[in-house]
């Protein structure tokens, strides 16, 4: 394994889109200074293409109220290197339309931290009418296999009944994530019509809001306790999940810009799915124990919580004590669970804090959104271009 596969496999990596200064560099090791060669752009052809900065973020575990969590490490990783994605086309009907032709991923800029690519793609001629492009826009990652729509017959909810939507969750091996055990996420624009091309053939048509179908659940022994945590198990875990949530067709389905309103409103869980129970947690390098999970529906209606036997529980034993206690998906008011219940959903980290005394235990729960992976997607070879690539056409 050469160096530069080497990187790619180990660097954690996050994902903000970011307009870059060049387009493709001389294909020898590069980095952000590198000499560019313009490509040769057809004036019979327009293109489309979007750049991906993955870097390895600062992680942290102080989240202020109302932030959201960026995620660390492989909490972002989109295996690039093996096209482990898809991005499709649909119309103002939500009819497939159509991709990307002869589509190519070029490596423009290496450092230590990050890597990034130019995404590189022709449209098809009929997609463009007058000049303008509509449509709506939809990227799936991390799925190991994709649907393979019809041109004019398959309709965008047909995707999330799609075999390839349904993911197998194996409880003893992808509660961690790494290279091999990727979270699958997927996100869609709204649709957006008539937007414009410039004279060279190009629009930028904003961004791609992309969502983790897990959760993270991480529980914290506080510095306050007089017992350390000898080891942490989930109660019951579903083996299925969605990668795209069940009735989501745009972006405004699951972006709402509210902090309590943030994403799908309800948990999107397959009906084959059977419960795995006490599954474990992963100790980290910090000492808390982590977890990621598909989603689990705790609630039989709102406010109309399950019984407690059929809800799913953190079941956390210290040392020197042979019990083991439960910690609920709830609300905990003043360290003692006597809040409202709620299920455990997509794109959260639920942060556990917890105080062992002598006598009893106090416990915070932090319930904090992930902040979405933004894919910023320049139609066209933006960095031959003047003027702000991030600011998307007017329209």
């Amino acid at each position: 394994m050469t160096a530069l596969m080497t990187l790619r496999r180990m660097a954690a990596r996050i994902i903000p889109a970011v307009m870059l200064a060049a387009v493709i560099p001389l294909m020898g090791g590069c980095d952000a200074s590198s000499e560019v060669v313009e490509p040769e752009v057809s004036s019979d052809i327009y293109h489309a293409g979007f750049t991906v900065t993955l870097q390895q973020p600062t992680s942290t575990r102080s989240t202020p109220e109302g932030d959201y969590d960026p995620g660390s490490g492989y909490e972002n990783y989109i295996d690039l290197d093996a096209k482990d994605y898809r991005v499709f086309f649909f119309d103002k009907d939500d009819t497939f339309v159509g991709s990307f032709d002869k589509h190519n991923i070029v490596p423009i800029s290496e450092t230590e931290t990050s890597k990034t690519y130019f995404i590189m793609g022709q449209l098809e001629p009929e997609l463009v009418v007058d000049n303008t492009l509509s449509l709506k826009i939809m990227m799936l990652a991390n799925w190991g296999g994709y649907p393979e729509p019809v041109k004019n017959e398959t309709k965008l909810t047909e995707i999330a009944k799609d075999a390839t939507n349904l993911i197998e969750f194996d409880p003893e091996s992808d509660t961690v994530v790494d290279a091999d055990h990727t979270i699958p996420m997927a996100g869609i624009s709204n649709f957006k019509e008539k937007v414009p091309f410039n004279e060279k053939k190009y629009l930028n048509f904003g961004t791609i809001h992309m969502l983790r179908a897990y959760a993270k659940v991480e529980v914290i022994n506080s510095e306050n306790s007089v017992l350390n945590i000898e080891n942490v198990r989930l109660s019951r875990v579903n083996t299925q999940a969605y990668a795209l949530a069940q009735g989501v067709t745009k972006e405004s389905d699951y972006k709402h810009d509210n902090y309590e309103g943030d994403y799908t409103l309800s948990p999107s869980i397959p009906s084959t799915t059977v419960k795995a129970e006490n599954v474990h947690f992963t100790r980290t390098a910090s000492g808390s124990y982590v977890i990621y999970v598909p989603e689990f529906a705790n609630l039989a209606s709102k406010d109309n919580p399950l019984h407690y036997n059929d809800q799913t529980q953190i079941l956390v034993k210290f040392e020197e004590s042979s019990v083991e206690i439960p910690i609920f998906f709830r609300k905990y008011v003043s360290g003692l669970a006597i809040g409202d219940h709620f299920d455990v959903m997509r794109n959260y980290w639920y942060k556990y804090t917890i105080t062992k005394h002598f006598d009893q235990i106090e416990v915070e729960v932090d319930v904090v959104p992930y902040i979405r992976i933004d894919l910023k997607p320049g139609f066209g070879f933006d960095e031959i271009l003047p003027g702000d690539h991030d600011k998307p056409n007017d329209w």
